[in-house]
């Protein structure tokens, strides 16, 4: 007789977790409705699944600052980036080749998988900037700092990003079981292409 234990919502709270490419999360947070565990029997593993869980993931500023530190390759021509998140979206400032520039920024969900920013709006010095440049500067950070969770071992959709004074908050769902797929240790959905 197999035996099983029931949890109506399981919550489980993580804070500073650090993911590849140096991206500190200040926070994620899951519910886990409908849990149901089978201890362990004649040396097989712990096995749990759920219903479909709720994901809530916190970036503060200076995290988000952080992995721009450290990702942006020599080769890229934008250069010093910094983020100042607001209410309702983000501005991002740094310098494309010698100009400073600043631009209003959007981080936009992509087939529910996919976060990329859209920039508006941008000066350089005391100018407008070229839609042009804002295009390139646009291209380049998406593509150095691509975030693709179609690339994790179990299923995830985005659901929202909020852009909070200093903060972002991702929500999302995802499909959860243990023990977790293999691949899971080397997921490479926070990794450049």
């Amino acid at each position: 007789m197999e035996h099983k234990l029931e949890i109506g919502l399981l919550q489980i709270i993580a804070q500073n977790v650090r993911l590849p490419r140096s991206l500190i999360v200040d926070e994620v947070r899951v519910d886990a409705p409908s849990v149901i565990a089978i201890p362990p029997h004649n040396g097989e593993k712990l096995k749990a699944s759920a219903g479909e869980q709720k994901l809530r993931v916190l970036i503060t500023e200076p995290n988000i600052n952080a992995v721009l530190a450290v990702n942006i390759p020599e080769s890229v021509p934008v250069r010093n980036l910094k983020v100042e998140v607001m209410s309702g979206k983000m501005k991002v400032s740094g310098h494309y080749k010698i100009a400073p520039f600043t631009v209003d920024a959007v981080p936009v969900i992509e087939n529910g998988v996919r976060v990329k920013i859209d920039l508006s709006g941008g000066k350089s010095g005391m100018f407008g900037m070229p839609s042009a440049m804002i295009g390139f500067i646009e291209s380049e950070v998406n593509q150095k700092m691509k975030i693709d969770l179609s690339l994790l071992p179990f299923p995830v959709q985005l659901d929202a990003i909020t852009c909070e004074p200093g903060r972002v908050i991702i929500t999302g769902r995802a499909k959860l079981s243990y023990p977790l797929p293999p691949a899971l240790t080397g997921s490479s959905a926070f990794l450049p292409k």
